[in-house]
């Protein structure tokens, strides 16, 4: 924690690279202009107020990285800096950004993302477009009608029958009469309310009205979306066991949006909720309020607050290119008459409007889609081609599906047949290809294998397992424990592994056995979602095989919650008691992923009192790469096993080339560091052959001309990125850690001289050499992940 630079430094005259990450330093001292061999300088997390202007005297300086401080702007003089070309200043208080900094010509790396400025965060995100941010930002301050969009969602939830319907007519006429049985909302229904500001500017709202009953729990992930304010509908019934489900998944899916609570108080019984109840998210809560929708107690206060908090979500604040203000009413108007249009339809009204860059048109989209004025699924193959101008008219008709009797009779088996009769209404007929494809999207069906044009709805499947044998000799037991279980993962990895359920007949509401033809693995879940558990045991010759590709399915369905999912994975023991045991001592993978960090290798097991090794736990069970890769393996892949089905086809192991550049091979770091964390002022590490990290290599020139100092570069700028992008995420948790390496891996993808380096290291030099030059916490998790992807 030191509070400045030392002064020390200025005399290392051929310092290339200075490194002080989270410390106290206020100030860039006048002497570090000294180093004018620097290339590099981070100083992330710290309480630096201004760039000063003798930093531009690093003539040199290639990158810059001032993110997590003080700084409040970005002086004109930061042009002079003409090498530049990683600028970091992510989580800063910047509110506007000169047109000098368009003169950085070699400029490819920009973070702005966390500062007080008028463009969305997604955009602000794609780093490697610099191009697309600060034409967006000057177009918009160059925009003499530029204006914020007015507009915002308001998504009210809540259990079946509390009132939610009630509520949103009351909210748009608070005289609404109220009918003595309002019928329950199918689905979604999405409704507009306009309402006049203060200032007398109109703003709409998008109410978003869903359904309280189970079946339509598995589309929440869809539809419950960041820049919303949330209302949570309760009544006065004596329980409302979901109400903590409700807040929850809010917190999970929402980003935090802010969430009001609504007592509907029928016959002006009262409505007690525990504050104890909701005081985990009293961060999110921002405020309960009590109301008789019957006589319009308590209404105008609801009504004020509702406006009130709308009007100042953040995104309403952005100001907007007013060609979008023009799109976004053409597409209003069209959707009088049109419930879709084409993708390429949509590209062309923007066109129309001067919208021609593709990063716009998709993050006008993205935009739009977020508000719930239409729905665009940009990144689902086929589904992309088209734009739904009215979102409710897509929901009705997924929700006809699951809500068919017939369907519900048959535990949730429907044909082509059934889907021509559910649809039948013109409105419905050309679409249904794209209508039941957005079914699948949603995961609220899957086609069963083998009988083409027949599908099951897993939400709707019979509650008691049919009967089966099980060998339960030498099984793998595998756990996950949830703090909380949203309703919607079971269903959905019954829909991810789908083609492996035995027979197509062993799965039920909460069960399954899924079978590659060698192993089979039984996998249940608890039916509550409270400190619940999906419980995996898996018998057969290649059993760890087999659990790692179960297992990693789980794992991407738990990423896609994010960081606020508390689920960990539980490893049995193997010592010798243990081994082969039904209840073996189960330890939790995030205490020895800490065993692991801390180079901690055993650990005891509690049964037995034996020592185990930590990482042989691990590997004992499922694959290194399960808990590290956030991308899903190919479950269809027919060459999973080889064909003395021993060895898995995942390519070229990095130790098998330990001899492709001949036996001494080395690799030498030439560039030197200041990092106080290591006791040292300059580190120099070299190595030989397999004695240095095992596959380590450097050779003048290797494969596809890459060099040891093009391996050096990409690595830094991989651990860059890696530090810049931490500032978004809890590297404390597992869930934050594969989190923040899902969007490392989404931006090295998104780039392809990126992406074409990583590929060219991983060939020449191996993953390891890349995960020890990197020299992050993070490191290998991230190479895993790029292993895997390429």
């Amino acid at each position: 924690n030191i509070t400045e630079i030392p002064l020390l430094i200025s005399l290392l005259s051929q310092l290339n690279l200075l490194y002080l990450i989270s410390n106290q330093i206020t100030e860039i001292p006048k002497y570090l202009a000294q180093l004018s061999q620097l290339t590099q300088l981070e100083l992330i997390d710290n309480q630096i107020t201004e760039i000063p202007e003798h930093l531009v005297q690093l003539t040199q300086l290639d990158r810059l990285s001032l993110s997590s401080n003080q700084i409040t702007e970005i002086p004109e003089y930061l042009a002079r800096l003409t090498q530049l070309s990683w600028l970091g200043l992510m989580s800063n208080q910047i509110t506007e950004v000169p047109e000098s900094i368009t003169q950085l010509k070699s400029l490819r790396c920009l973070f702005l993302k966390g500062n007080d400025l008028p463009v969305s965060p997604e955009l602000l995100g794609n780093v490697f477009n610099v191009k697309s941010i600060l034409d967006f930002y000057f177009s918009i301050s160059i925009d003499d009608e530029a204006e914020p969009l007015q507009e915002a969602k308001l998504l009210i939830v809540g259990e079946g029958e509390t009132g939610k319907t009630s509520l949103a007519n009351k909210l748009r006429n608070p005289k609404y009469e109220l009918k003595p049985a309002e019928p329950s909302t199918e689905g979604i229904d999405v409704i507009r309310w306009d309402f006049d500001q203060l200032d007398e500017k109109a703003f709409r709202v998008n109410i978003w009205d869903f359904g309280g009953q189970e079946i339509y729990h598995a589309t929440h992930q869809f539809f419950l979306t960041k820049r919303s304010l949330y209302l949570l509908v309760v009544d006065n019934r004596k329980e409302n066991p979901n109400f903590p489900y409700w807040l929850e998944v809010v917190q999970l899916l929402s980003e935090g949006s802010p969430v009001l609570i609504i007592k509907n108080e029928k016959g002006n019984r009262i409505c007690q909720i525990s504050s104890q109840v909701w005081s985990d998210f009293a961060d999110m809560v921002q405020g309960q309020f009590a109301t008789n929708l019957e006589d319009n107690r308590g209404l105008d206060e609801i009504i004020a607050e509702v406006k009130h908090r709308l009007t100042r979500l953040k995104h309403v604040k952005d100001r907007l290119p007013s060609k979008w203000l023009l799109i976004r009413s053409v597409l209003e108007n069209r959707s009088q008459r049109d419930n879709y249009i084409s993708f390429d339809e949509f590209c062309i009204i923007c066109q129309r409007y001067d919208v021609t860059n593709p990063t716009e048109i998709s993050l006008l989209s993205e935009y739009l889609h977020d508000l719930g004025t239409f729905l665009h699924f940009k990144d689902v193959k086929f589904l992309n081609k088209i734009v739904i101008l009215k979102p409710d008219w897509a929901t009705s008709a997924v929700y006809k599906v699951v809500d068919n009797k017939t369907v519900e009779r048959n535990y949730g088996q429907f044909s082509d047949a059934d889907l021509s009769e559910i649809w039948k209404a013109r409105q419905y007929r050309k679409m249904k290809d794209e209508l039941l494809l957005l079914m699948k999207k949603f995961e609220l069906c899957y086609e069963i294998p083998g009988r083409e044009d027949h599908y099951v709805a897993p939400q709707l499947l019979d509650k008691d397992p049919p009967e089966y044998d099980w060998d339960s000799t030498d099984n793998l037991i595998f756990r996950y424990q949830y703090d909380f279980k949203p309703k919607s993962i079971f269903p959905r990895l019954i829909v991810a592994c789908h083609p492996y359920i035995e027979r197509q007949q062993l799965v039920w509401k909460h069960g399954a056995v899924f079978t590659d033809g060698r192993n089979r693995a039984e996998v249940i879940e608890d039916e509550r979602y409270y400190k619940a558990e999906i419980r995996i045991r898996v018998s057969g010759t290649f059993r760890k095989r087999w659990l790692s590709v179960i297992a990693q399915r789980l794992e991407d369905i738990n990423n896609g919650y994010g960081e606020h999912l508390k689920v960990d994975a539980i490893i049995p023991c193997n010592c010798p008691v243990c081994k082969g045991s039904p209840k073996p001592y189960p330890f939790e993978h995030r205490r020895l992923q800490q065993f692991i960090e801390r180079n901690q290798f055993e650990i005891q097991c509690q049964e037995s009192g034996k020592m185990v090794q930590v990482r042989g736990l691990i590997d004992d069970v499922v694959d290194s790469q399960t808990f590290a890769r956030p991308e899903r393996p190919n479950l269809g892949n027919a060459e999973y096993y080889s064909e003395d089905f021993g060895t898995e086809n995942l390519g070229t192991d990095p130790r098998q080339r330990k001899n492709l550049f001949g036996p001494n091979v080395t690799l030498n770091f030439p560039t030197q560091y200041y990092r106080p964390n290591d006791q040292s002022t300059t580190i120099n590490q070299q190595g030989t052959g397999d004695n240095y990290a095992g596959d380590q290599v450097q050779r003048d020139k290797i494969e596809n001309q890459f060099t040891n100092d093009d391996l050096t570069a990409l690595a830094t700028e991989l651990r860059q990125l890696l530090t810049e992008l931490a500032e978004d995420y809890n590297t404390n948790t597992e869930r934050g850690k594969a989190k923040l390496t899902k969007d490392a891996l989404d931006t090295v993808q998104q780039t392809p001289t990126l992406r074409q380096r990583v590929t060219n290291a991983l060939k020449a030099a191996g993953e390891e050499a890349l995960e020890q030059t990197i020299q992050h916490p993070l490191a290998k998790i991230l190479v895993a992940a790029l292993k895997g992807s390429f």
